[in-house]
């Protein structure tokens, strides 16, 4: 009795999110080199068929669910460690085929820069390739200059 006990509590330990993660929808992850430019952005959806009425189906793209640090809630900009809004990683809204870094209220460059601040501070004493990587795309990633990125205009609205 005590060890099926025992074990159905170790179960639920291995399924449980640990403290101040929780599970977060991911669609794509970004490929980084180690100088912190764009290599590659994989499509992490898998793919799901949906039967509708008359015999027909519909794919449907469903995205990976992943753990990450918690989320802040309040309204408005915040800084996020691990940030998975294309906003505020990019700095550049999305609109009728076309990247840009302007906007009426100016959310992208105020939410840009809060992620890289914030981020760079977190992860600037982390001595690892994929961290350092990480830091050199928060250091020279600039939006103004990234209108024509054909990593990020070839997702198109995703």
């Amino acid at each position: 009795m005590l060890i099926k006990a025992l074990c159905d509590y170790s179960a639920l330990q291995e399924n449980k999110t640990p403290a101040g993660y929780c599970e977060q929808a991911v669609h794509f992850e970004i490929l980084l080199t180690p100088q912190g430019k764009i290599a590659a952005i994989n499509d992490l959806r898998v793919s799901r068929i949906i039967p509708l009425k008359n015999k027909k189906t519909k794919t449907v793209y469903d995205p990976v669910m992943e753990q990450l640090p918690v989320r802040t809630q309040k309204p408005g900009i915040d800084k996020n460690t691990i940030e998975h809004r294309p906003l505020y990683i990019f700095g550049l809204n999305y609109d009728k085929g076309t990247l840009t870094p302007t906007d009426a209220t100016n959310k992208a460059a105020k939410s840009h820069k809060c992620f890289c601040e914030w981020n760079e501070k977190f992860f600037e004493n982390i001595d690892s390739p994929i961290c350092k990587a990480y830091l050199n795309f928060l250091r020279t990633w600039e939006p103004e200059q990234e209108t024509q990125n054909p990593h990020l205009l070839a997702l198109g609205k995703e």
